[in-house]
């Protein structure tokens, strides 16, 4: 449960960055701005970036846990449900013996 509240929250996350990005990154300087300007507008661009590919990738590696898990679960109630199919077909063959 855990493992899905934290892919959920992360995909949230990056969805608001992509959509806050003109508010978080800014407006790009001109060309004719001074180089400090420039190189922190980089810097900004270049955090933002990476944040954003660690979020989704994170996100991603979340999902695949999911699945995982979700496959296992199920995979463990198909097991039930099979023992209980054959634990009730073999009481309904030995009712039927007993009768006859």
């Amino acid at each position: 449960m855990r493992v899905k509240l934290v892919t959920t929250a992360l995909l949230v996350f990056g969805i608001v960055l992509l959509v806050g990005w003109p508010w978080i990154v800014g407006a790009k300087p001109a060309a004719t701005a001074p180089e400090q300007e420039r190189l922190r507008y980089l810097l900004r661009y270049g955090i933002y970036f990476v944040t954003l590919l660690l979020t989704f990738f994170s996100t991603a590696v979340g999902a695949v846990l999911v699945a995982r898990q979700a496959r296992r679960q199920l995979k463990e109630e198909a097991m039930e449900n099979f023992h209980s199919l054959l634990e009730g077909t073999l009481e309904d063959h030995g009712q039927g013996r007993n009768d006859a």
